[in-house]
């Protein structure tokens, strides 16, 4: 996984962030303590990934900032039922 990552990311250039991503789902699930291997793949619940995602989509468009709203909507989006 983390050599298909380093593939994308020559690919796609040093202007984008290529983050390898393990998703563990179910209802109650954890990931523990060690969430991160030595090769840079992140092992997430499905619930934390789709927060980081609309982190990083909210950072990128810088739309949080002035409109709080427009966060709210997105975190709604982006959490699982």
């Amino acid at each position: 996984m983390h050599v298909a990552a380093h593939g994308y990311q020559r690919l796609l250039g040093p202007q984008v962030e290529v983050v390898p991503m393990v998703l563990i789902h179910g209802r109650k699930v954890s990931v523990g303590r060690r969430s991160l291997s030595s090769r840079g793949v992140h092992m997430l619940t499905a619930g934390a990934a789709m927060e980081r995602i609309g982190n990083t989509i909210d950072a990128a468009l810088d739309i949080g900032k002035d409109n709080p709203s427009v966060r709210e909507t997105l975190a709604r989006k982006v959490k699982p039922a």
